[in-house]
């Protein structure tokens, strides 16, 4: 974990007392218009999802990732291993890139996801190509970036670009991949129930976010710190 320690009073005063809006900031208070967004865009592909899914020939699932998307990764095995029924394995894309030849019988029949912030990670893109050149396997991308060159190796692009975050990753980036990921999920395992509760959850973050304003605006203009640990 990173910690950082800002002399940042004015900052954090500026920030709520007088509704300046930064950067990260609006990364942050706009996660659920985008998680929106993100939830709007996976039902309207959903059947198109059912499709790709339903004619391609795989008898297990593969995440991959590198850094936050590894994590991603790991907690979608994790929900796809309760609801779909099937073998799930999830790599670190950097560790199946160069260890190929020892994964190959993991990798040649499964369906591989790959949830990605950036869409250009270079052990991502070997780690697809590889998995496509030696076993033509269906893949699907869950991308942050328009036109990344994971969607030129993808057979099925899922493409979130207001989730992208300029300042911070783990702010809208994290939270849309993970909601996209179990909405995926889902689909696939026809949990209509899980679908409707990620879209109650959506709608009930803005009404949190208000519900605390007020109280971090008085915090922000207490005169007793002057310092910020996050």
């Amino acid at each position: 974990e990173i910690c950082h320690i800002l002399n940042a009073r004015q900052v954090f005063i500026q920030n709520w007392g007088n509704g300046a809006m930064y950067k990260t900031e609006t990364e942050i208070f706009s996660q659920y218009e985008s998680l929106r967004k993100t939830y709007d865009y996976i039902m309207e592909n959903k059947e198109k999802i059912k499709k790709f899914v339903d004619t391609s020939k795989y008898s297990s699932l593969t995440f991959a990732g590198c850094g936050s998307s590894y994590s991603l990764s790991k907690s979608a095995g994790l929900s796809a291993k309760m609801r779909t029924g099937k073998p799930v394995n999830v790599f670190a894309a950097g560790d199946l890139m160069i260890n190929f030849e020892f994964y190959k019988d993991i990798i040649k029949d499964a369906l591989l996801v790959v949830p990605s912030r950036s869409g250009n990670t270079s052990e991502v893109i070997l780690a697809v190509k590889l998995a496509k050149e030696k076993f033509h396997v269906p893949c699907v991308s869950i991308c942050a970036n328009q036109g990344a060159n994971i969607s030129g190796l993808a057979d099925l692009n899922l493409e979130i670009p207001w989730a992208f975050d300029e300042s911070v990753c783990q702010t809208r980036t994290v939270t849309n991949l993970y909601l996209a990921n179990l909405m995926f999920i889902g689909i696939i395992s026809n949990d209509d129930r899980l679908i409707e509760e990620l879209g109650t959850a959506i709608e009930q973050g803005n009404k949190h976010i208000e519900k605390y304003d007020a109280t971090l605006r008085a915090i922000s203009n207490m005169d007793s710190w002057d310092k910020v640990v996050v």
